[in-house]
């Protein structure tokens, strides 16, 4: 019988202490100089695809103008080497090129138009054909905005050329003003080590595991290598970030930031559920209901 209570006290006891300890050792994310201003960001969705050429130099000038004060970019590399603003794999999704554009030169890239399939909404044409608009390098878009912060998100699978990335950010002096992410847990993991200054997002590993451990009351357990989480307000009809996911985030130091979000509704209801950022392809629309909510507090 004893040996019986001895073995209920330890089932009772053990967990609980167990769980304790995990509570007091667990850290909270890193501090970094990215997010020292606490201010709510407006990132505009591959530069503001939705008030012009994604990705391009007038369109990323325009959504400062309309109030983002983040760029939320998507870098690659060409074939030889040169980190490059462009979203999808193959050149054809927004220039007159076809093929991969890794299998391509800088100098050849140069020479695609990058507003070839823009077509504004409601518009039967394509006004931004042969208006002169190329494939930037991140350095020309770091030359033309200097002090403006930038989300880039890494769509490269091979870590060789992170390091020059680092090298880019650090020549630019970047590292406070830029936030590295990262779907890929081994390409954002080797970026932690590479350029260990850098704020960097969740990788959708680090992503879902913070979820699931916080749906369970388990986000006091967890030390994030990360400093923001950036999601989808939803998956199917299942929502993920609400109010109580927000305050479990910020209760280990994390921001929590949207993507992407384009209906008027939903970033209303975003601004009253403690949101840190919202990625969006119109910036103009998030400003502007930023605005009105600051006005009527």
């Amino acid at each position: 019988m004893r040996k019986i209570l001895i073995i209920l006290g330890l089932v009772t006891v053990l967990p609980g202490s167990v769980w304790w300890y995990l509570q007091t050792t667990a850290a909270p994310a890193p501090a970094c100089a990215y997010f020292k201003d606490n201010r709510f960001l407006i990132m505009a969705h591959r530069g503001g695809a939705g008030l012009g050429p994604e990705n391009t130099l007038p369109t990323l000038r325009r959504s400062l103008q309309m109030g983002a004060n983040v760029l939320e970019l998507d870098l690659r590399t060409s074939r030889d080497g040169v980190w490059v603003v462009f979203h999808s794999a193959g050149l054809a999704s927004t220039t007159n090129g076809q093929g991969a554009l890794a299998d391509f030169t800088l100098a050849e890239l140069k020479r695609l138009d990058a507003g070839f399939r823009a077509r504004p909404a409601g518009s039967t044409g394509y006004p931004y054909r042969g208006q002169g608009l190329t494939i930037p390098t991140l350095a020309e878009v770091f030359e033309a905005f200097p002090g403006i912060k930038m989300n880039l998100e890494l769509k490269v699978r091979r870590t060789g050329h992170l390091q020059a990335l680092c090298a880019l950010i650090d020549r630019f002096d970047k590292s406070d003003q830029v936030l590295l992410a990262s779907f890929d847990h081994a390409i954002i993991t080797a970026i932690r080590r590479l350029c260990p200054r850098l704020a960097t997002a969740a990788s959708a590993r680090e992503a879902r595991n913070f979820y699931l451990l916080s749906r369970i009351g388990g986000a006091a357990l967890y030390s994030p290598k990360f400093q923001v989480l950036q999601m989808p307000l939803e998956i199917g009809t299942h929502r993920l970030l609400d109010r109580a996911f927000i305050r479990r985030a910020h209760s280990r130091g994390l921001k929590v930031h949207a993507w992407t979000i384009n209906s008027p509704a939903q970033i209303e209801q975003l601004l009253t559920s403690g949101i840190d950022g919202v990625i969006s392809d119109y910036p103009d629309r998030v400003t502007a209901l930023w605005q009105n909510k600051k006005q009527t507090r």
